[in-house]
């Protein structure tokens, strides 16, 4: 999932850091599964707090759960967050925190 996420997914930079990338997808019309994908080029460490805000017909993945993830990706290092989709009708909104150390 990881190497599809890093293909096929629209990366955005981060504003107070260009070489370090997120993505979201709910993948909706291939698979059941959202993903949040996080990539780091940097030299710097992502520190994260995601706060699913709206969460409907989708679960955590391990190793997250509840409407919380705390991701910490080391530079060089790409990290998904997975969520598996239970019901048909899904949706999920998240706000973020994030600082670079």
């Amino acid at each position: 999932m990881l190497s599809l996420a890093s293909k096929k997914l629209k990366k955005e930079p981060y504003k107070d850091n260009p070489d370090c990338f997120w993505a979201s997808d709910t993948m909706e019309s291939k698979t059941d599964f959202g993903i949040i994908y996080y990539e780091n080029n940097s030299t710097k460490v992502l520190e994260e707090e995601v706060e699913f805000v709206t969460l409907q017909g989708y679960e955590l993945m391990f190793p997250f759960k509840g409407t919380k993830a705390n991701v910490k990706v080391e530079p060089g290092e790409k990290l998904i967050i997975l969520l598996w989709r239970t019901v048909m009708q899904s949706e999920f909104r998240c706000s973020y925190g994030w600082v670079f150390s």
